[in-house]
């Protein structure tokens, strides 16, 4: 996949492609409205505080309004990286509308896997044997 040269995060800089192509990548496309969505997020929330030294985890709301997207994640207690607008990024990935849907994307840029729909916490685990053991920038 290419990456955007940089790809805006909610209160934080930017990552640009060399960060994004320094480990493997769970991106997952969701919007604050949808109740699939949210136990999902919840889900990788544990795999980014499990495993966030080998694995990437980035949401990608299709929601525009910063405000409602910040509340969401503090009301929620995400702690992984989002980005608001995220449908040229999601035309890179797919032309499906479905959400959740989640891309496992490894650092050099190849797809691992394109999952549609809520996964369970298992699975959701699982997605950490696309990380290889080792250390990452």
């Amino acid at each position: 996949m290419a990456w955007p040269s940089q790809l805006p995060l909610l209160d934080a800089p930017p990552l640009s492609e060399e960060q994004l192509r320094s480990k493997p990548c769970v991106l997952v496309f969701f919007s604050i409205d949808c109740p699939y969505c949210r136990r999902h997020n919840q889900r990788l929330n544990k795999l980014a505080a499990q495993y966030g030294d080998r694995i990437r985890v980035i949401g990608a709301a299709t929601d525009t309004d910063l405000n409602a997207l910040r509340h969401y994640r503090d009301s929620q207690g995400l702690s992984f990286a989002l980005s608001a607008g995220s449908q040229a990024l999601r035309a890179r990935v797919t032309p499906r509308k479905v959400i959740p849907f989640t891309a496992v994307i490894a650092a050099d840029g190849s797809f691992k896997e394109r999952i549609p729909g809520e996964m369970t916490e298992e699975d959701i685990m699982g997605l950490v044997r696309w990380a290889p053991k080792g250390e990452y920038r």
